[in-house]
């Protein structure tokens, strides 16, 4: 359908009537209540459950889940059927998976192979010229599933290896199967056909089954294919291949499914290796188990065989029945506890999810490991120290930084206190020097071989490029004496002493050893960014050296704020150490539009909104001309702000009017261009230019505006710097550039601190920096654009002006300025909590609240309750606060918990690459374009890509996942054009991928992939993508982990197991004067919401299923839901949480405090045992990701989808009840901050977000 597709409304349901159902103020329900299940479904679940209770012996029938299982083929002769249609239903029958048979099928027409035949007679005429086709489409489809399952693998065979390989395989297989063994067909030297085997085998009832071979000549690079028929008299010594009318009486669907089956098993468990043997003994042993009896041969009358089915039948219903009735008294709902249930059934005992245990007996609570001595090492490394200090090539200018003159300084405070403060200016060369001086001092005490310093840094790229640096200082390489170590990469040997790392490494250090016992020396960098990681590291350490008297710490502040890290030490000495510094200019945007004569054009997207007085509004019918009263407002506004910039730039009235004219909230790329233009063409100073931006996609819009000038094209080299880069790709922008050319750096607040690019004299400014910020609207961690503080101007400031006078261009007002904060806000008063919580129970730290007032400047008490709230809903902790397996592996996912929670269900239930895409792009961004130019364009196609399904998550994997496909087939090309056709923003794309890369590697490293990796490199995926037979590519983790890739309600199921309780009721109102009907959309709370009008869901009408689950919810004009799917009740039932629970009183099926459906008990009873079961699989797979499911595990996440996928011809049926509770919500909104409040008495369904 197209994107302004129209659905048709769900219809009303009857016997409902206007006053909709009872109150639960009446006491009953008025009504029965429904059936949610169809007694198709019922059987299925009683079956499903049996099968557990008997611990896999009573098995459970296949037609549960495929409808063609044990069918024969039959046509009816007055339905006309086109020839598409009949082949379809004719491979069906001979056993071949249905959605194989649509995509060959498809293949045929697409390339002109689908035969001319007038009926199915004709079509199987044993002779005729269609058999040539029949049995070749038999072996291509075989074909076809081998390859479905097949692991891709290098094989390198020559083919006359492989004939060797056979040759041995023959005299095997005449040897095992002699009596079985027919004979062979093109194993000549003349023959051009592929070779083919002949075998029969008997099935138990005596009938013989053929199974041909066809082996392909470069066997076993190639496997081999089969196909299997009835043995039927032949003229000659071998069967002929051929699809003949009774073949599928003789031998019926789920009897050749199964063969088939075990022949792809074995074939694929011998990849690239003989397979010949185990092929024949697998499908021997399925043959022989098979019993088919043909009505004709064993002449048995047809009233006879109605009769045994009949038999059957009932004997199976009363086994279910028994079942069911000794179910019911697991929990009979009417029945007093006092009544006999010794008849009952025995379920299995319910799974809980693992509590982490932490050295009870006290072990964690001893030092294990100390500092290294050894006296010929520590005269060894001494005697080296002496030798680089005399013949170093780089110690001359080691000796010229600034640093240097601090060094007898640092060596006197760090002998006489455990801890020292160390404050230094940008350029000063602390990062650099401090950590190699304390390596030092100890080489020159000779006790060298006990130096082991540990330099945390924020950022990835500071900690390899800062390594790198030092390494050359020293003469050495990265992994010498000098390394790095960063997540999922590190660069150290036996020989390293001194190792820079991220903030988080040296965390998840402590979780193993909590003294570590190693380490001399600690030096935590940029500790003024006050980065959550950073202060719970602070914590630690101050409660460590309380416990280690031979460890040294160093903390180190490029602001003057140290005297307050030094207090929270206990007065710690600080030792300044100033800057080597040329002046640096600084021009703000007063003095820069003058400088590049820049006025933008009315038209411009860096132009506020233009207002023309002559501007009107006519209105016909009362004829006059009115004036917006906005565009008023508008020109007052302007007129009011040119005043007030009067009073506070320096400027002239031009630039005063061009300021007033600029839309200073968005960044202007045109003005950057004509900055960089200016310098190159009007200064004439060599040196780089550093251009700060917010993130990776403002970086490559910037990099296209400049680009596109053909002047800085061909005298600038451009390169961008940000933290998703790999460690090789960043290391581009510390070389110098060619003779002639001009570098030219855009980055982001990476460039502030840690790093040094030595020739940079231009800053150009934008005065904006992502942040991870908490919206108080919403429940999720997002990056944020925001204006940064006086300390990030002077920070980029100082990165000009190393080798001479430098220049720094602000992109706003000295007066924006002066109003800027001093300092940057500290993280732990900006994001939501549950992380840090999280991290605190990983590390065993105790108390949470306790824990955190011991911070610099702790959170309040009431956003720490929240979160814990959060996690306790999450299944994270416990009610009585222990760490659980769930929780420990989002532990060591550095999501959201939410989308960590979402991400490790899209692994177990087997949709990785969806979930993954969804989850990048809701912790990134949108992949399509945000511009509101394009905003029309971008909802059509939306729309068109929604399709019949009404979710906005989907939308984003289904447009992710059209590029990734074309790019991938197609080449980069034709993935820019995909863009440009569906109005998607590239650099966002990669951006989805980089940190889907990210997310798959975090995946690996919790152990919840377990195959090994096909690929290694730094900027790709783990594995080898996986294209499956309708060309839908899925990316990451593998083809095991995206068997239900293609299956939308499971990718459904694991959005609403994140995101819950964020569920909104829907309700469809009719009008009482007859003008149709509208939804009402309530939260928990009772309040009313709209769906926000960009998502697909916004022009709907009517929705089939009464329930959506949402992100966020913001209000600008009225309250709106974003980023909004539409799910079904059986999702809720099963993923949503906590346990169910039935009110026979009202004939209620209570999900929670604030969700209930009417159902009957038979129905609430089924559900409810298969959610414990459901449960229970899920949380054995969560307990041991690396221990295979049982069979009756994996029976019943099958028939969990399977109610999910036919759910949605049933989804009318479940009726939400108004279910009020007097008390508070034991499972609490996911939100940093909430009272836990009830709601009001009208809520219908859980899912507000509140505001803190």
């Amino acid at each position: 359908m197209g994107p302004n597709r129209q659905r048709k409304a769900r219809l009303p349901q009857r016997g409902r009537g206007r006053g909709g159902q009872g109150s639960r103020r009446d006491g009953a329900a008025t009504r029965p209540p429904p059936s949610l299940l169809s007694q198709a479904q019922k059987d299925m679940v009683l079956d499903v459950l049996h099968h557990a209770v008997s611990g896999g012996t009573v098995p459970v029938p296949e037609k549960h889940f495929d409808g063609n299982s044990g069918k024969r083929i039959t046509f009816q002769r007055n339905v006309p059927l086109t020839p598409t249609k009949t082949l379809q239903k004719l491979f069906e029958g001979l056993g071949f998976p249905p959605d194989l048979i649509t995509q060959y099928i498809s293949d045929l027409v697409e390339e002109s192979r689908v035969p001319s035949f007038n009926s199915i007679v004709e079509l199987l005429v044993e002779d005729g010229p269609f058999q040539a086709f029949l049995t070749d489409s038999c072996f291509e489809l075989f074909s076809c599933m081998l390859w479905a399952f097949r692991e891709e693998k290098e094989i390198n065979i020559i083919a006359e290896e492989g004939d060797a390989i056979l040759e041995e395989e023959l005299e095997t297989l005449r040897c095992l199967f002699d009596d079985s063994f027919i004979g062979v067909k093109n194993f000549e030297d003349g023959d051009t056909d592929d070779r083919e085997l002949y075998f029969a085998f008997p099935t138990e009832d005596g009938k013989d089954v053929v199974v041909i071979v066809r082996i392909p000549d470069y066997y076993p690079a190639d496997p081999p294919v089969i196909i299997v028929q009835p043995r039927r008299r032949c003229a000659g010594n071998l069967p002929t291949p051929a699809v003949l009318p009774a073949d599928t009486k003789e031998l019926p669907t789920a009897e050749r499914r199964s063969i088939l089956d075990a022949g792809v098993d074995a074939i694929n468990g011998f990849v690239g290796e003989g397979c010949l043997v185990g092929l024949l003994s697998s499908v021997r042993g399925v043959i022989s188990s098979i019993n088919v009896s043909n009505d004709v041969a064993s002449k048995r009358p047809l009233d006879v065989e109605r009769q045994k089915i009949s038999e059957e039948k009932r004997e199976l219903e009363a086994k279910r029945k028994g079942f069911a009735d000794a179910l019911s008294k697991v929990q009979d709902y009417s029945t007093s506890p006092k009544e006999d249930t010794s008849d009952a059934c025995i379920l299995p005992a319910k799974v809980e999810l693992s509590t982490i245990k932490y050295g009870e007996d006290g072990d964690d609570r001893i030092r294990k490991e100390f500092l290294t001595i050894d006296e010929t090492l520590n005269k060894t490394l001494k005697a080296g120290w002496e030798s680089l200090r005399v013949n170093g090539s780089h110690q001359r200018s080691r000796e010229q930084l600034p640093a240097f003159q601090a060094r007898e300084e640092l060596r006197q405070a760090i002998s006489c206190n455990r801890v020292v403060v160390v404050s230094g200016e940008t350029g000063s060369g602390k990062t650099t020097q401090i950590p190699q001086y304390l390596y030092e001092f100890m080489c020159e005490e000779g006790v060298g071989s006990s130096a082991n310093i540990v330099c945390t840094q924020p950022r990835r790229l500071a900690a390899t490029s800062v390594a790198s640096r030092v390494a050359k200082e020293r003469d050495d390489v990265v992994g010498g004496v000098t390394g790095y170590t960063i997540r999922l990469e590190n660069c150290v040997s036996r020989r390293t002493q001194i190792t820079y790392c991220t903030t988080g490494i040296i965390l998840r250090r402590l979780q193993v050893d909590k003294f570590l016992g190693r380490v001399s020396h600690i030096v935590v960098d940029e500790i003024h960014e006050r980065g959550v990681d950073t202060d719970v590291l602070l914590i630690l350490l101050r409660d460590l050296i309380k416990h280690r008297d031979d460890l040294k710490i160093v903390l180190m502040s490029a602001t003057m704020d140290s005297v307050l890290f030094a207090q929270y030490f206990g007065g710690a000495p600080i030792i300044s150490i100033k800057g080597r510094m040329f002046p640096v200019q600084v021009f703000h945007l007063e003095d820069i539009i003058p400088m590049v004569n820049y006025s933008p054009e009315d038209s411009s997207v860096y132009a506020k909104k233009p207002v023309r007085k002559d501007e009107r509004c006519h209105n016909a019918r009362k004829r006059f001309t009115c004036v917006d009263s906005e565009e008023i407002e508008d020109m007052q506004e302007q007129a009011a702000e040119v005043r007030s910039l009067a009073k506070t730039i320096n400027a002239s009235p031009k630039t005063l009017e061009t300021i007033s004219r600029m839309n200073l909230d968005v960044i202007n790329y045109e003005l950057i261009e004509l900055i960089v233009l200016h310098i190159d063409t009007q200064m004439l100073i060599p040196g780089a230019v550093l251009i700060f931006l917010p993130g990776m996609a403002e970086i490559v819009h910037c990099m296209d505006q400049l680009k596109s000038n053909p002047r800085l094209a061909g005298s600038c080299v451009l390169y961008n710097l940000h933290s998703s880069l790999g460690s090789s790709d960043q290391h581009g922008v510390f070389q110098r550039p060619p003779k002639g050319k001009r570098k030219v750096v855009i980055g982001t607040n990476i460039m502030e601190t840690s790093i040094t690019i030595d020739d940079a004299v231009f800053v150009v400014d934008c005065g904006k920096v992502k942040e991870n910020r908490y919206d108080p609207k919403k429940s999720l961690s997002q990056l944020v654009t925001v204006n940064t503080s006086k300390a990030n101007c002077r920070q980029r400031q100082g990165r000009a002006g190393r080798v001479r006078d430098g220049y720094c261009f602000r992109l706003f007002t000295s007066a924006h300025y002066e109003k800027l904060d001093d300092h940057q806000l500290c993280e732990m008063h900006r994001v939501p909590l549950e992380g840090l919580i999280l991290q605190i129970y990983s590390l065993n730290l105790g108390d949470e609240m306790e824990y955190l007032r011991k911070a610099l400047s702790p959170p309040e008490e009431c956003a720490v309750r929240s979160s814990v709230k959060v996690l306790t809903t999450l299944g994270a902790i416990t009610h009585d606060k222990h760490l659980t397996s769930l929780g420990q592996h989002m532990s060591n996912l550095p999501l959201d918990v939410r989308i960590s929670k979402m991400v490790i269900h899209g692994a177990i239930l087997q949709c990785a690459d969806p979930v993954l895409t969804i989850a990048a792009c809701l912790g990134v961004r949108s992949p399509f374009l945000s511009s509101f130019e394009y905003q029309t364009e971008v909802e059509g196609v939306r729309r068109a890509l929604a399709g019949q399904n009404v979710s906005d998550h989907l939308v984003l994997w289904f447009a992710y996942a059209k590029w990734a496909s074309v790019q991938y087939k197609n080449g980069v090309s034709e993935g820019n054009k995909l863009c440009e056709k569906y109005y998607l923003s590239l650099p966002s794309l990669r951006q989805i991928q980089v940190t889907k890369q990210q997310y798959e590697r975090y995946l690996y490293e919790a152990g919840l992939i377990e195959d090994k990796p096909t690929q290694n490199a730094p900027n790709c995926f783990l594995y080898n993508p996986v294209v499956t037979l309708d060309d839908h590519l899925y990316e990451s983790c593998g083809a095991h982990l995206n068997t239900n890739s293609g299956d939308i309600k499971c990718i459904l199921a694991c959005i609403v197991a994140g995101l819950y309780p964020n569920i909104a009721r829907v309700k469809t109102i009719f009008d009482g004067r007859g003008e149709g009907k509208r939804s009402k959309i309530t939260t928990h709370d009772g309040s009313e919401v709209l769906v926000h009008p960009s998502s697909v869901a916004g022009k709907e009408k009517a929705f089939a299923s009464p329930l959506l689950v949402y992100v966020d919810k913001v209000k600008t004009s009225t309250t709106f839901l974003r980023e909004v799917s539409m799910v079904t009740p059986l999702q809720v039932i099963f993923f949503g949480g906590g346990r169910l629970e039935y009110l026979p009183k009202f004939g209620e099926l209570v999900i929670d405090d604030t969700t209930a459906f009417r159902c009957q008990s038979e129905d609430a009873t089924l559900l409810k045992h298969l959610k414990d079961q459901l449960d229970s699989a899920l949380r054995q797979k969560i307990n041991d990701p690396s221990k295979t499911w049982e069979s009756t595990s994996s029976v019943v996440v099958r028939a969990i989808l399977k109610l999910l996928k036919d759910e949605s011809s049933s989804a009318q049926r479940f009726v939400i009840s108004d279910h009020k509770q007097p008390k508070g919500f034991p499972t609490p909104p996911v939100t940093p901050c909430a009272t836990g409040a009830s709601g009001s008495e009208d809520s219908m369904v859980s899912g507000k977000v509140h505001s803190a």
